[in-house]
């Protein structure tokens, strides 16, 4: 066997193992990670289910307070008042409350199920056709130029 003909026996076998070694990888995947991932998928919907169904307390809207006289407007006249008087700051140390929000906003689940992406890409058996039909073309790519 020449020097040529070694080489790309070296190269083929190398990646032969390569694609080897990422169907192994891609199934170790399929066997080991996607199931916990599968796992978690389901507790996360079990438990966005379940808080959907626990009813939560929302605001409402009271009724207007019944109309009181009001007395009629008089014609004041308004004349603004023009003053010198200083705004303080507070001081470095003392703190200024912060006013709080009247009412908080809530979430409301609409109660639509989560749907499952669809399967798409290649499977486990199109890729072992792949793999061997690259093998095939690497070796009849060499037998071609033999002849």
């Amino acid at each position: 066997m020449d020097k040529q003909n070694r080489l790309f026996a070296t190269i083929a076998i190398a990646l032969i193992v390569l694609l080897g070694l990422a169907l192994l990888g891609i199934g170790g995947w399929a066997l080991v990670i996607r199931p916990k991932q599968r796992a978690v998928q389901a507790e996360e919907t079990a438990t966005a289910i379940a808080m959907a169904a626990t009813p939560t307390p929302t605001a409402t809207a009271t009724l207007p307070p019944p109309a009181s006289p009001t007395p009629r407007p008089t014609n004041t006249p308004v004349v603004p008042a023009v003053t010198d008087t200083p705004t303080v700051a507070p001081a470095a140390g003392q703190a200024t409350e912060t006013p709080a929000p009247a009412v908080s906003p809530q979430v409301t689940p609409t109660g639509a199920a989560e749907a499952t992406p669809p399967q798409t890409g290649f499977g486990p058996g199109s890729l072992l056709v792949l793999a061997f039909a690259l093998a095939a073309l690497l070796f009849g790519a060499r037998r071609m130029r033999k002849a």
